[in-house]
C-alpha cells in the first residue's frame, strides 16, 4: 500500500487508553519512562473533550461532539474518512478481538464481541463507513494489522484501539501500562515505522476524577516525526513485542469472552474506586516533569484531527477542528535536518 508522504509524517496511528487521571497514569514507571526513554514528547497541558467516554472517540473522529453518552448510535455527516479519501490517504481501524476476516457488507455492528466494544471504534458508527462496502473493509482486526505490519501494507492513517482490558477501562492503569511495555513501545522501534516517518498518538479518551482536574489526561507524540531531543530507542526492541500476550486471540484462534484476566478486578469495584478519585489532586500543568521532553501548550483530542489535517493538507471539517492549534511546533518538518 503507499504511504503518502507528508509534511511532518508520512503515517500516524493514534490509540486511546480509557479512564485514567493524568497523575495516576504517570505514576506507572513504563508510562513515566516514555518521554524519557524513546524519542517523544509529554504532553503535560492535555485535555478530554467531554464525558463519558464514546463522546471523545467521536469528537476526534468528526470533529464534533455527535453524541452525547455512550449507546451505541449511527452517526450521520462527514469526517477525517472523507477528508483523507479526498486526498488519496489511506486508512485503517484495528481493533483488538474485533472478528478477523469480517465478510459482513457492513462492519460489526453490535455493542460488544469479547472484549472489543464498538464504542471505542468510532469509524464502526459512522452511517458512510457503515453504507459503504469499501469503507466498511477498513475496520479490521489485530490480527490483519499483524499481518499488515508483516507485510508493509500497513495505511498511512491507523486508528489502533486496544482490548477492554489493555486499555485499563476493564482491568486498571497497572495492566495498561504492562500492555503499553510488552506491545506499544516495541511496536514504536519496527523497521517499517522506522522506514517512513511516523508519528504515535498515545492518550486516554477522558480522566477518571469527573468532578475535578479539568479532564486533564497524559499524552505521548512518539516516533520519528516529534521534534524532541534524541533520546535512546533500541532498534531491536520490536523484536521483544509480545503478540500473545497482548492479543490471545493471535495463538488461540478464540475470543476470550468470559475467563477474567490477569489483575483484572471486580468492574464494580473499579468504577467505585474511580468515583473515590474525584477528590484526588491530579497536579498543576505548570509543573512540568524533571526530566524528558515535555510541552506545556494547551490540547484536547480536536489537536489530533487538526494536525491529521494540516500534515497532508485534507482541509477541514468546519467545526472544532477549524479553531484546533495542532501539533505542528513539537513535529519536525520534512526539510529540517534530523
Amino acid at each position: 500500500m503507499t504511504v503518502v508522504n507528508g509534511k511532518w509524517f508520512d503515517r500516524v496511528i493514534v490509540t486511546f487508553l480509557e479512564n485514567t487521571d493524568y497523575a495516576h497514569a504517570l505514576a506507572q514507571s513504563p508510562l513515566s519512562e516514555l518521554h524519557t526513554t524513546h524519542n517523544g514528547t509529554l504532553l503535560i497541558n492535555y485535555h478530554g473533550v467531554t464525558h463519558p467516554s464514546q463522546p471523545n472517540y467521536v469528537a476526534f473522529a468528526t470533529g464534533d461532539l455527535k453524541v452525547k453518552d455512550d449507546v451505541v448510535r449511527d452517526i450521520e455527516g462527514e469526517s477525517l474518512v472523507d477528508l483523507l479519501e479526498r486526498k488519496g490517504v489511506s486508512w485503517g481501524s484495528y481493533c483488538e478481538e474485533y472478528p478477523d476476516n469480517w465478510t459482513g457488507e457492513k462492519p460489526f455492528l453490535d455493542h460488544a464481541h469479547g472484549r472489543y466494544v464498538r464504542r471505542h471504534n468510532p469509524f464502526a458508527s459512522l452511517k458512510s463507513v457503515q453504507d459503504n462496502p469499501t469503507r466498511a473493509k477498513n475496520i479490521k482486526s489485530a490480527e490483519a494489522f499483524k499481518r499488515e505490519l508483516e507485510s508493509n501494507t500497513l495505511p498511512s492513517f491507523i486508528f489502533y484501539t486496544p482490548c477492554q482490558d489493555n486499555n485499563a477501562h476493564d482491568t486498571n492503569i497497572t495492566y495498561a501500562a504492562r500492555y503499553i511495555k510488552n506491545f506499544y513501545t516495541p511496536l514504536t522501534a519496527h523497521p517499517v515505522f522506522q522506514s517512513h516517518r511516523t508519528l504515535f498518538v498515545l492518550t486516554f479518551d477522558e480522566s477518571a476524577s469527573y468532578l475535578f482536574g479539568q479532564n486533564r489526561v497524559a499524552t505521548w507524540l512518539l516516533g520519528n516525526a516529534v521534534k524532541s531531543t534524541p533520546l535512546t530507542l533500541q532498534s531491536q526492541l520490536y523484536k521483544s513485542i509480545d503478540w500473545e500476550w497482548a492479543i490471545p486471540s493471535i495463538k488461540e484462534n478464540t475470543i476470550n469472552t468470559d475467563k477474567p484476566s490477569i489483575d483484572k478486578p471486580n468492574w464494580y469495584i473499579s468504577n467505585v474506586i474511580n468515583l473515590c478519585r474525584v477528590a484526588l489532586p491530579t497536579g498543576d500543568p505548570s509543573e512540568p516533569p524533571k526530566e524528558g521532553n515535555w510541552n506545556d501548550c494547551k490540547f484536547n483530542h480536536y489537536d489530533i484531527l487538526k494536525t491529521i489535517e494540516e500534515n497532508w493538507g485534507l482541509g477541514d471539517l468546519g467545526l472544532n477542528d477549524v479553531s484546533a492549534k495542532g501539533f505542528g511546533e513539537v513535529l519536525r518538518r520534512r526539510d529540517e535536518r534530523e
